[in-house]
């Protein structure tokens, strides 16, 4: 697709919006990657649109039963399944009791406890951990550094254990989550040190936090978590009833984009026109949704644009407009909590990309929000303290920036339209409603002085909120004193800048 790129998806109808009736729903559906694994589900046009209410959020989760699977550990050939039924599963405390890593650390932590069994298990932990410091300075790998003893049996007597083999020598290495964890504690342990009962329970208690934080921390799991939550939000922040109604859609990423761009210009043969359009305000007797948003990343690349293109299109025949996440890209940065100052803007292609696409029909049906609503607060003492063990999720506060749980802006702007459409029915406008309210409150010190973190990850002035609109982009201010965001303007992507369209116009 060249820079000076034209549009040219073409949808039935000729990209009028279809009629709303006084007595119309507003529809508002939900789309984004809700079980971690949307392909397994079949085709898109076989999937299920699925209304969700405070009543039914439980159930619905459990349906979709999200799953992610992660690598224990950079490099580590093992990997660690997890199933989410419901939200207290993505909890550190839940997953402490569930997940065989954290039993096996447990495990180990009461031998180290009991009496009878201490000496034992410390001296083996430090034949481990000089295992372990070999092995950390040399290029061999752990099968030429170490016995195939000292790989599997020390684990398997830590643990209390019998060999598998009286032969130990003629046992391969043990594999997976068992020689994982042998490396992590022994990693916090000094080889030639004292005995100290303390210290070694503290080196388990290092591992055992270590391993939380990086399953916290993970891309896959933090997407899953943050999606649910942000749902959560929605669901009991707005009361549902026959006028008001949400739904979801499970769907990737990259599987919207496949849907929308494998059609060559025609988007009314993708899937999601069928579901959407043929199925909704195209269908006699259907009615037209309200909304679409989508707990997506979009920024300039061409794929990107092309995808958005669609969207509005789509969103135009289906009667809502679409809403999603902006890329900090748009703005000339990486990042959003970089200064305005170093903000670059876009260049090149790019930009002409950009350009060419806020300039056509289907922009006034597009909304990118930026920055993204803090989900919830990070574990620790004097925030969110956990039980099952001494836990500091950001133990170096304010910590990376990524380490905390940011969810979809584009969820908490439907959730104000939503909250507009309960005040005022279809005599409601965008803005009506603009304060995202109630969102985690988290403060921390600085050089003894107290601060609190941006509700929206940064800190964004009326100045710097100008500049985005100017962008294209709809900026979300965090509140100074307060634990709220508001939405500077409601506009769509179009230029010049208009309001965001809609059935309410």
């Amino acid at each position: 697709m060249a820079a000076h790129m034209e549009f040219e998806y073409g949808l039935r109808g000729g990209g009028t919006a279809p009629q709303r009736k006084s007595t119309s729903v507003m529809r508002i559906l939900l789309m984004g990657d809700f079980s971690g694994h949307p392909e397994d589900a079949g085709p898109l046009i076989e999937r299920a649109v699925r209304q969700v209410d405070v009543d039914n959020f439980e159930q619905l989760m459990a349906r979709y039963a999200p799953s992610v699977s992660l690598p224990l550990g950079e490099g580590e050939n093992a990997r660690i399944d997890l199933t989410f039924s419901e939200l207290e599963d993505f909890h550190p405390d839940t997953l402490f009791q569930r997940l065989d890593l954290f039993k096996a650390l447990r495990q180990l932590r009461g031998r180290l406890l009991d009496a009878n069994t201490f000496s034992a298990a410390a001296a083996e932990l430090r034949r481990e951990a000089s295992v372990v410091d070999v092995i950390s300075t040399s290029e061999e790998t752990v099968g030429d550094s170490a016995t195939p003893e000292q790989q599997g049996d020390v684990f398997e007597r830590l643990l209390g254990c019998e060999s598998s083999s009286p032969a130990a020598r003629e046992r391969a290495p043990k594999a997976g989550i068992e020689q994982f964890i042998q490396r992590i504690v022994a990693a916090h342990i000094v080889p030639d040190a004292d005995p100290q009962q303390a210290a070694y329970v503290a080196s388990v208690d290092d591992a055992i936090s270590e391993q939380m934080r990086s399953l916290l921390h993970a891309p896959g799991f933090q997407a899953l978590e943050a999606t649910w939550l942000a749902l959560r939000r929605l669901v009991t922040g707005v009361e549902t009833d026959e006028t008001l109604k949400l739904f979801t859609f499970d769907i990737s990423r990259s599987e919207l984009l496949a849907d929308l761009t494998i059609f060559s210009g025609n988007s009314s043969g993708s899937s999601l026109y069928r579901l959407l359009v043929e199925q909704g305000a195209g269908s006699t007797g259907g009615e037209p949704w309200s909304v679409l948003a989508g707990d997506f990343v979009f920024g300039a690349g061409e794929e990107d644009v092309a995808t958005l293109h669609a969207l509005g299109l789509l969103g135009s025949q289906a009667g809502g407009p679409f809403l999603a996440t902006a890329s900090p890209q748009l703005l000339g940065s990486d990042v959003v909590t970089e200064p305005v100052e170093k903000w670059t803007g876009l260049d090149g292609e790019a930009a002409q990309r950009w350009q060419a696409l806020r300039q056509t029909p289907a922009a006034h049906w597009l909304g990118l929000a930026l920055p993204r609503p803090l989900m919830r607060l990070p574990y620790g003492k004097g925030s969110e303290e956990i039980d099952s063990f001494a836990f500091e999720e950001i133990p170096l506060q304010p910590g990376d920036h990524e380490d905390y749980l940011w969810g979809s802006p584009a969820f908490a702007c439907a959730q104000l339209l939503a909250e507009a459409f309960v005040a005022r029915g279809w005599a409601m406008e965008p803005g009506d409603r603009l304060d995202i309210e109630d969102l985690p409150a988290f403060t921390f010190k600085v050089d003894g002085e107290r601060q609190m973190l941006p509700c929206a990850e940064a800190w964004i002035s009326e100045r710097t909120g100008e500049v985005m609109l100017k962008q294209g982009v709809i900026p979300l201010l965090s509140h100074r004193t307060r634990n709220m965001v508001r939405v500077m303007r409601f506009q769509s992507l179009a230029l010049p800048q208009v309001n965001l369209a809609g059935v309410w116009r």
